[in-house]
């Protein structure tokens, strides 16, 4: 089992270092290309969500993100955990961006990007913060 962290400062600008951080995991993993897109476009995502719904603009905010490779079953399993200092949200209540109502928004499908992508295995939160945990098959 391989593990790799980073703490990232809650601002957009800050999604050139996230994906550096993934292309060296990718290399070190020796991931594909394409499973190298699918999991930037699902980090990515998570990230900005982060930022943009956690943190709030909270001056000082930051944002913490773990990658775990393991095996299961034969298979290599990737663990993506996305934690902000934000108070959390519930997945029933966030907004389906493919109504009708919400097609021409120009923002909200985020978590449809990352779930098209990943499975949401968690979503935790408490007085420190939320915790995202997403789950791949790298290839």
């Amino acid at each position: 089992m391989n593990s790799y962290e980073l703490v990232l400062t809650s601002s957009i600008e800050e999604c050139d270092r996230l994906a550096e951080f993934l292309e060296g995991i990718a290399g070190l993993e020796k991931f594909g290309d394409k499973f190298l897109t699918e999991l930037g476009i699902v980090a990515k995502e998570a990230f900005i969500n982060a930022v943009l719904h956690g943190n709030e603009g909270v001056p000082g905010a930051v944002v913490h993100m773990t990658v775990r490779v393991t095996e299961d079953a034969g298979a290599r399993v990737l663990f993506l955990k996305v934690w902000d200092m934000g108070k959390g949200f519930s997945l029933p209540e966030c907004s389906d961006p493919l109504q009708t109502d919400a097609l021409m928004k120009s923002s909200g499908r985020g978590l449809l990007y990352i779930k098209s992508y990943a499975e949401i295995m968690g979503l935790e939160w408490d007085e420190n913060g939320c915790w995202l945990t997403l789950r791949m098959m790298p290839f």
